[in-house]
C-alpha cells in the first residue's frame, strides 16, 4: 500500500469525524474524544506502547515522546518515518492474510517469532502500520505465549488502515478468547469505538453500555459515558443522553470530558430538546468536594464560590452554608493563604457556632494564626476547642499544639502541663503517644534524668511494638547514661540493635556503643542475597527457580497451550518490553500473594521490570508477615527489595559528577518518593526527588537547563540530576554534615541555619528533637536511617 493511499485513508477518517462533530461539539472536540483518551491518563502507562490513540492517528509528528516500549538510550527518540529493519518493506499484497498453515510452517522457530513480534510493535510505535500488520500477521497463529498482545496490536494497526472487518474479527478474538488479558479493557472499549467510527450508533451504544457494566472501575469510564451519551443523541434518546452528560459533569468534574459534557447539556437546552439545566447548590458542593479531595484547591474554591455568591445565600441550609465556608477556608489553608483561610474559618464559626464544623473551624483557625505568627491568638482558639468541645476529635490536638507553642517559647512548665492534660483526659486519643514523648523529652531537657527514665520506661511498656516505643527505649538508655548507669544503657542499646527494626534508633544505638568503645554485636546482611549477584538463583532457589526465563513451547503452533500471566512476564522481560511486563505482573499478583516466596517472586519481577514502586509496595504490604516468617538468606533478600538501588545509571552518574555519596542520594529518593517518578505532594513538590517548581527553576538556571517547565521534574534523569546537585549544595552549605544537609533539603537552608544558631552545639540526637517542624524532624530520621541501611547493603568494603 503506497504512502499516498495511507494518507488518503487517514484523511478519510478525519473527514468522518469532522462530519460527526459538526452536529455535536465541533471538530476539535470530537478529535479529543479519541486522541486524548490514552495520552492523558498517566496511570495508563501501556499507552506509551500504543503511542497515540490509533483511531484518529492525530499527527505524524508526535513530539518524539512516544518511545518504543523497549529501553532506549537516554534522550534517544523514535523517528516515525524511518524503516524498522534492513529487510525490504512489504508491499500491500504482502500484508494480506496468508494461510494459517503457511504462517506456521514459516515461523515455528521461537527466536524468529520474537523477532517478528518486536519488529511488529516497533513498527506500530513508529506509526508504520502496514509493516506492523505484516509482521504481526506472520505470528498470529503461532506465537501463542503473547497471542493477546499480537491480536491487540494487529487490530489497532488494521483499524487505522480502515480494515474494519479484520479489525472487528481480531478484537472479537481477543475479547472472547482472552478475557483475562491485560488488553481486555481497552479492547472492549475500542471495539465500541470501531462501530462509532462506522456510524453504527445502535451497536456502539450497546457496546459502550457493556463496557460500563463490565469495567465499572475503569479510569476510561468518563470517556465511555461521553461516547454513550453521543450515541444516545444520535439514536434520539435525548433524556438518557442528558443523564449521562450530567453524570460525567457531577461525578468526574476533574475529567477532560466534564466541560464537553456541560457544553452538550447547554446545546441540548438551547435547541429546546431538554429543559435548561440549573445545578443545585448540592451539585456544586459535590463537585467542589471532589476537587478538594484531589488537591485541586483553586477549582474547589471556584465551585464553593458559586454557592456563596448566589442570590439565595440567605436561604441556604445552615449545614450546607457552614461546610461550604469551612471547606473554602481549608482550601486557602492548604494553598498557604492563611489570611483568607482565617477569614472563611472565622465566618464559619461566627455564623454557625453550634454546627458540626464549629470545632473544626476553631482548631484550624489556631493553625492559620500560628502560621501568621499570631501565637497568642492561636492559643485562644485552641483553648476554645477544649473548653467548648471537650469531646471533639481535635481537643487533644489543640492541647498538643498549645504545648508545642509554649515549648518553643521555652515556657517549659506550661508546655508540660498541657501535655500532661492530654495524658490525663485523653489517654486513648491519637495524641497520647506524642504527649508522653514530650513529657519525657522535657524532663530530659531540664536535667531530671530520673523522671525522664521513668516516663520513657512507662512508654516502652504502654506502647509496645510501636515506633515510638523504640524511640522511648533509646532515650531511656540516654537517661541511664546521664545518670552514670552505663551498663544499663549498654544493655538497652544492644536490645534495640537486636530488634533489627533498622530504624533511625538502631543506627543511633550503634553509634552510641561505638563512642563508648563497646562492640555493637551487629549482624550484617548477607550480600550474596543482593539481586545483582550473578549467582543469585543458586543462593535463592525458592524465589528464582520458577521465575527465571526458560524455553517455552510457544513456537509449536499448538493453540491448545495455555500461558499464565507469569509466563508472559518472563517472555516480555526477555524482550525488554518492561511496561507490558509490568502490567502482566500486576495481573498475576493475586496468584502469588498467598505465600512468602510468591510475594518475593512478584517483587522480584517488578524489580526486573524496573518498577521500583510496586516492587517495594508489595513488600511493604506484607512487611510483618515477611519480617517474621523469613530466614537468611531470604530475609536478607527481603531487605534488598525494600531498599532498591533504583535508577542506578543516573544515580551513579550524577553523584559522581557532583561528588556526593550515591547511597545518600538513594536514601533521599527513597524517602521523598519511594522511587515514583510521578510523585507529587500537597506542597507542590514533584518527581523522584520532590523538587518544588520554584526551586527547580533556580536549579535549572544553575545547570543551564534550557526551556525549563515543571513537567521536566517528572523525568527520572532530570529529577536525579537536579536533586543531586541541590543536595550537594546543602552538603557544602553545612560543612558536609549529612543530618543538616537533608534537613535543609526538606525544611529549607534558611530554617536550618536558624536552628543551628540556636541548638547547633547540642548532640545530634538532641538537636533533631529540637527541630520545630514535625515533618523535617521525622524526615531527618528517616533519611539517615535509610542512608545507614543502604551503606550496610551496598557500601564497598
Amino acid at each position: 500500500m503506497s504512502v499516498k493511499i495511507i494518507l488518503k485513508k487517514i484523511i478519510l477518517i478525519f473527514s468522518i469525524l469532522f462530519f460527526l462533530g459538526t452536529s455535536l461539539i465541533g471538530c476539535d472536540k470530537v478529535r479529543q474524544l479519541f486522541i486524548e483518551r490514552f495520552d492523558k491518563l498517566k496511570e495508563e502507562q501501556l499507552s506509551s506502547e500504543s503511542s497515540k490513540d490509533i483511531i484518529l492517528n492525530e499527527t505524524a509528528e508526535s513530539n518524539a515522546s512516544s518511545q518504543i516500549d523497549k529501553d532506549s538510550p537516554p534522550g534517544e527518540t523514535v523517528n516515525s518515518t524511518s524503516a524498522v529493519s534492513s529487510e525490504p518493506a512489504p508491499d500491500s499484497e504482502a500484508t494480506a492474510e496468508t494461510s494459517k498453515r503457511e504462517d506456521i510452517n514459516e515461523i515455528l522457530d521461537l527466536e524468529l517469532q520474537r523477532k517478528y513480534f518486536t519488529l511488529g510493535v516497533e513498527s506500530f510505535e513508529e506509526k508504520n502500520y502496514v509493516i506492523a500488520e505484516f509482521y504481526l500477521n506472520k505470528i498470529k497463529y503461532s506465537y501463542n505465549i503473547l497471542a493477546d498482545h499480537v491480536l491487540y496490536y494487529l487490530a489497532k494497526s488494521q483499524l487505522v488502515q480502515e480494515k474494519y472487518e479484520l479489525t472487528e474479527e481480531n478484537y472479537l478474538k481477543l475479547k472472547i478468547n482472552y478475557p483475562e488479558s491485560i488488553f481486555a479493557e481497552k479492547a472492549n472499549l475500542e471495539y465500541a469505538d470501531l462501530f462509532f467510527i462506522r456510524q453504527d450508533y445502535l451497536t456502539s451504544e450497546i457496546n459502550y453500555e457493556n463496557f460500563i457494566k463490565n469495567f465499572p472501575q475503569s479510569e476510561l469510564l468518563p470517556y465511555s459515558l461521553y461516547q454513550l451519551a453521543v450515541c444516545m443523541e444520535k439514536n434520539s434518546k435525548f433524556i438518557s443522553a442528558f443523564e449521562n452528560y450530567k453524570r460525567i459533569w457531577l461525578e468526574y468534574p476533574e475529567n477532560e470530558f466534564a466541560s464537553n459534557a456541560y457544553s452538550s447539556i447547554e446545546r441540548l437546552a438551547g435547541d429546546k430538546i431538554i429543559d435548561t439545566f440549573i445545578p443545585t447548590n448540592d451539585n456544586l458542593y459535590s463537585r467542589g468536594e471532589k476537587f478538594y479531595n484531589l488537591y485541586r484547591y483553586e477549582s474547589a474554591i471556584a465551585e464553593f464560590t458559586k454557592i456563596l455568591d448566589s442570590d439565595s445565600t440567605s436561604n441556604l441550609p445552615a449545614e450546607l452554608h457552614a461546610k461550604t465556608l469551612f471547606k473554602t477556608g481549608m482550601c486557602y489553608l492548604n494553598l498557604r493563604d492563611y489570611s483568607k483561610s482565617r477569614d472563611f474559618l472565622l465566618s464559619c464559626y461566627g455564623k454557625f457556632p453550634l454546627s458540626s464544623y464549629a470545632d473544626d473551624s476553631l482548631y484550624f483557625l489556631g493553625r492559620a494564626e500560628t502560621s501568621l505568627g499570631r501565637e497568642d491568638s492561636a492559643i485562644d482558639y485552641y483553648d476554645k476547642v477544649v473548653k467548648n468541645f471537650p469531646a471533639s476529635n481535635y481537643s487533644d490536638d489543640a492541647l498538643y499544639r498549645t504545648g508545642r507553642i509554649y515549648f518553643l517559647r521555652d515556657e517549659i512548665d506550661k508546655a508540660k502541663a498541657y501535655y500532661q492534660q492530654i495524658i490525663n483526659q485523653y489517654p486513648d486519643g491519637d495524641k497520647a503517644q506524642d504527649a508522653y514523648w514530650e513529657v519525657g523529652w522535657i524532663e530530659y531537657r531540664i536535667g531530671d534524668y530520673s523522671a525522664a527514665k521513668n516516663t520513657f520506661s512507662d512508654m516502652v511498656s504502654r506502647f509496645k511494638g510501636s515506633q515510638i516505643s523504640t524511640a522511648a527505649h533509646f532515650w531511656k538508655a540516654k537517661s541511664y547514661k546521664k545518670l552514670g548507669e552505663t551498663q544499663e544503657a549498654v544493655n538497652i542499646y544492644k536490645e534495640i540493635i537486636a530488634g533489627k527494626s533498622y530504624s533511625y534508633y538502631t543506627f543511633a544505638s550503634i553509634k552510641e556503643l561505638e563512642e563508648m568503645q563497646v562492640s555493637p554485636d551487629f549482624t550484617s546482611v548477607n550480600r550474596e542475597a543482593m539481586p545483582y549477584n550473578p549467582e543469585i538463583s543458586e543462593v535463592l532457589p525458592e524465589v528464582y527457580k520458577d521465575i527465571e526465563n526458560n524455553y517455552t513451547d510457544s513456537g509449536s503452533g499448538n493453540e491448545d497451550l495455555k500461558f499464565s500471566h507469569i509466563d508472559k512476564v518472563k517472555e516480555l522481560l526477555l524482550l525488554e518490553f518492561y511496561l507490558s511486563a509490568d502490567r502482566e505482573i500486576e495481573a498475576a499478583s493475586k496468584e502469588f500473594e498467598e505465600d512468602n516466596m510468591g510475594i518475593l517472586q512478584i517483587s522480584t519481577l517488578y524489580l526486573w521490570a524496573k518498577d521500583y514502586v510496586n516492587s517495594q509496595k508489595i513488600i511493604a504490604k506484607y512487611y510483618s508477615k515477611l519480617n517474621s516468617g523469613l530466614n537468611s538468606p531470604y530475609r536478607d533478600y527481603f531487605y534488598y527489595l525494600l531498599y532498591p538501588y533504583g535508577y542506578k545509571e543516573y544515580v551513579d552518574r550524577y553523584s559522581s559528577e557532583f561528588d556526593i555519596d550515591p547511597l545518600f542520594v538513594l536514601a533521599v529518593i527513597r524517602e521523598e518518593s519511594r522511587f515514583n517518578p510521578e510523585a507529587g505532594s500537597y506542597a507542590g513538590a514533584l518527581g523522584l526527588m520532590q523538587i518544588i517548581p520554584g526551586t527547580g527553576k533556580s536549579i535549572a538556571n544553575d545547570l543551564e537547563i534550557k526551556n525549563y517547565t515543571n513537567d521536566i521534574l517528572y523525568d527520572p534523569e532530570t529529577s536525579i540530576k537536579m536533586g543531586t546537585y541541590y543536595l550537594k549544595r546543602q552538603m557544602d552549605n553545612f560543612s558536609q554534615n549529612y543530618y543538616f544537609a537533608c534537613g535543609a533539603y526538606n525544611g529549607g537552608p534558611g530554617a536550618m541555619k536558624k536552628w543551628i544558631s540556636k541548638w547547633g552545639d547540642m548532640e545530634i540526637d538532641e538537636f533533631i528533637e529540637y527541630v520545630p517542624y514535625d515533618e523535617t524532624r521525622n524526615y531527618i530520621k528517616k533519611v539517615m536511617a535509610s542512608y545507614f541501611f543502604y551503606k550496610i547493603l551496598f557500601e564497598k568494603s
